[in-house]
């Protein structure tokens, strides 16, 4: 399979055909090869000769009629006010910050838990930080993902952030590993975390049940 994706064999290689962008390749390879590389660089050659997939094009924020502009239309003011306020909680931005997941922004009441209560009037985000550029990257739209990631430095670093925990786990993984080694975009200075460390945290010292 290696050599089939080295080649551009594609047509050769059963881990291009079944591939999930999950990163376990990466994650178990004994001696560090990387081997997700090699998919995305093929990706990357078959979306610029071909265009994007419909599936991706379906998720892919900036495509027109996207699934989250849709979702958008059809939600109640309720949840809509939700995410109003994460906007708006960027212009009293906080030393810690919760960044809302891509998928939170389809059921935003998942955020309303009790259990988040202190992180309430520190939870913020925009469009652009959604995915962290985690589905540009993905689609081994490489440039696009460079782009976001440095937006998204300049954004956190302007608002002072030391601390950030992001809803979803890829996330806080495309912040603190694929963005410096992939493109030397470092984000040690707000030290991203999933939150599921936050809650594990809380639940250890007995301050959430």
């Amino acid at each position: 399979d290696i050599k089939a994706l080295i080649d551009g064999d594609t047509g050769a290689s059963l881990a291009y055909e079944r591939c999930t962008t999950c990163h376990t390749c990466d994650l178990v390879c004994p001696v560090q090869a990387n081997p997700y590389e090699l998919i995305l660089e093929r990706w990357s050659e078959e979306h610029r000769s071909k265009g994007l997939p419909a599936v991706a094009r379906l998720v892919f924020p900036s495509e027109p009629a996207n699934l989250w502009a849709s979702a958008r239309a059809l939600m109640p003011q309720d949840e809509l006010s939700i995410m109003r306020s994460w906007h708006e909680n960027l212009e009293h931005p906080s030393k810690v910050m919760l960044l809302p997941g891509l998928y939170t922004h389809l059921v935003p009441f998942v955020a309303m838990t009790s259990l988040l209560d202190e992180l309430r009037s520190s939870t913020a985000g925009l469009e652009g930080f959604r995915g962290c550029a985690g589905d540009a990257y993905k689609l081994g739209m490489m440039s696009e993902a460079e782009t976001i990631g440095r937006m998204l430095h300049g954004k956190l670093s302007d608002m002072g952030v030391e601390k950030l925990y992001c809803f979803m786990g890829a996330e806080a993984m495309m912040l603190s590993d694929v963005m410096p080694m992939r493109f030397g975009i470092d984000f040690g200075f707000c030290r991203p975390e999933p939150l599921d460390c936050w809650i594990l945290d809380r639940l250890k010292s007995g301050r959430i049940r």
